[in-house]
């Protein structure tokens, strides 16, 4: 049985890191402590999801008046959208960004998460997937886990109709 990081438990980190033993943990934790370092330091992080509209609208103007390109600009102006729950307005935002920065995860796991808030589970699974795949390749490990998670949640608790991905089998998993 795997035991989870006390720290990940204490911040409510929507993923938390799991070690086979405290050797495990210690040897991890020169990079691990750098994730509790940017939840300490991120108000993305501390608290967003706790803000109410009015002050996730007022953060995200003065994110956006820091933002120095325009894939940060669209996806703090479809972030701001889906505060708003204007999910069709955010997921095009998405889009637009994704089309400036293909290759970056952080659209695509935007854009799954208004396509999950509007009920659109298919498309963002999709997404979820595609954004791992970026996240993978370009841009570290924090972002791929948070897809991770949402795929596998939505596989899992979602209608069977929900079409699976070719790795996903559930005798696997159950086994």
């Amino acid at each position: 049985r795997l035991k989870r990081c006390k720290r990940c438990e204490t911040q409510e980190l929507a993923s938390p890191a799991c070690y086979c033993s405290v050797a495990c943990q210690k040897k991890d934790w020169p990079k691990h402590k750098e994730v509790h370092k940017t939840y300490e330091s991120d108000p993305w992080t501390e608290g967003f999801n706790e803000m109410d509209n009015s002050k996730r609208a007022a953060f995200i103007v003065a994110e956006l008046s820091q933002a120095e390109d325009d894939y940060a600009k669209l996806n703090l102006e479809g972030i701001e959208m889906g505060c708003q729950n204007n999910y069709k307005r955010a997921a095009k935002m998405f889009r637009k960004a994704i089309k400036l920065e293909p290759e970056k995860g952080f659209a695509h796991l935007n854009l799954a998460t208004a396509q999950k808030n509007s009920g659109d589970e298919s498309g963002a699974l999709q997404n979820f997937l595609l954004a791992m795949q970026k996240y993978e390749l370009h841009d570290g490990i924090d972002g791929w886990a948070q897809a991770a998670m949402s795929a596998l949640h939505l596989l899992i608790l979602s209608p069977a109709e929900l079409s699976k991905p070719t790795w996903w089998t559930d005798e696997e998993l159950l086994a």
